[in-house]
């Protein structure tokens, strides 16, 4: 992994801590296990880690809950068939680009 895609996972993690808080929930994991868990997660399905920082608050959630269950520890690998909804191989790039934007809109529209 390059410095960039650390950099994004830290951006993650700091999302992922803000909305557990303001959900008024305990956060499962500490915030190096939550990283850990991310990067170990990337390393074997890479993740659109720019479609997950920037994606609605439900997805968000979804990926990140799921990743903190799923993954077993000791093996780095993702369990009972959970898959990221921002998994890579789900899309190209134009694609990506028109969900952030929409995610952007919807964003904009809740403020």
């Amino acid at each position: 992994m390059n410095r960039i895609e650390y950099d994004m996972i830290f951006k993650i993690a700091d999302r992922a801590e803000a909305l557990y808080q303001e959900l008024g929930f305990e956060m499962p994991s500490s915030r190096i296990g939550l990283i850990m868990d991310i990067e170990n997660t990337h390393n074997q399905v890479p993740l659109a880690l720019d479609l997950l920082l920037g994606i609605d608050k439900g997805t968000f959630a979804h990926d990140i809950a799921g990743i903190l269950r799923h993954l077993n520890r000791d093996t780095k690998r993702l369990e009972d068939g959970f898959t990221p909804r921002c998994a890579a191989c789900y899309y190209d790039e134009p694609t990506i680009a028109h969900l952030l934007a929409k995610s952007a809109t919807d964003m904009r529209r809740q403020a």
